[in-house]
This record gives structure tokens, sequence and C-alpha cells, in this order.
């Protein structure tokens, strides 16, 4: 039998995490993020499903392709922030969407987003899905 999406995609994230040093891997976070893409199946369709792929698989495209610019410096999310922010500040890193650290961000929201809805699907048998959804958004 085949691990739920659920599974997986802990698993995975649980992957990316060194503890001793700390830090998180980035292609196994890219990996894990793009393993959010099933949760989407799983848990909506059409449109929706769509809409919040796109969205993680974008941002976590981002940081992959910020990682193999500069693979020597950004083996972990802590590498490619610092590189970024050094060569390119602060104020041109926040405003290209084309960055790590704006794909950093956004998966994180994306994480937080499924995060909390599956939590509140879990705990809150009193919210229908919908309501837990826009629980989660506020």
């Amino acid at each position: 039998m085949e691990a739920s999406p659920l599974i997986v995609t802990q698993d995975a994230f649980k992957a990316c995490f060194d503890e001793s040093s700390g830090n998180i891997d980035t292609m196994k976070f890219v990996e894990a993020c793009k393993d959010i893409a099933k949760i989407y199946d799983a848990l909506f369709m059409g449109v929706v499903a769509g809409q919040l792929k796109g969205d993680i698989m974008n941002s976590s495209g981002t940081i992959e392709k910020a990682f193999l610019k500069h693979p020597e410096h950004g083996e972990t999310l802590q590498g490619l922030l610092t590189t970024e922010m050094k060569r390119d500040g602060n104020k041109t890193v926040r405003a290209n969407k084309a960055s790590a650290t704006i794909g950093i961000l956004w998966s994180k929201r994306a994480i937080d987003f499924i995060t909390t809805y599956v939590e509140l699907l879990l705990t809150r048998a009193d919210l229908t899905a919908p309501k837990c959804a826009q629980t989660t958004y506020e």
C-alpha cells in the first residue's frame, strides 16, 4: 500500500532539516514543497487544486533556479539567502520576484496554509471544509 500524501510530505520535510547544524537542505526542501502538490490533489478539485499547486510549484521552482545559479553557496536555505543578500542587497532582493528570498517566503506561506488547513480539518469537527479554508486565510 502506498503511503498517504500527508505522510510522504511529512517525511520529506523531516529529511530537509539537519538537527546537528540547524540548517535546511535547499534541494530537499524544494522536493518536499513539490510533494505538497499531492496533498492538494487529495484534498481539492479543479481550479482550486490547480491554483494552489501552481503557487507552490512556482515558489519552489524559484528557489531551485536560484540554487542552480549558485549551487556552491546555496546548499542550505540560509546559505542561499545570505549569498543573495550580500550579492544583491535587501532592496533588490525584496523587489525581485525571481529571488530565492521571495520564493522561500511564498513557499513558507503555502506550507503554513496547508498545515493549518489540515490541522483544522482534523481537530475542528464543527467546521466545514470551506469554513476551515476561510479560517486558515484569516
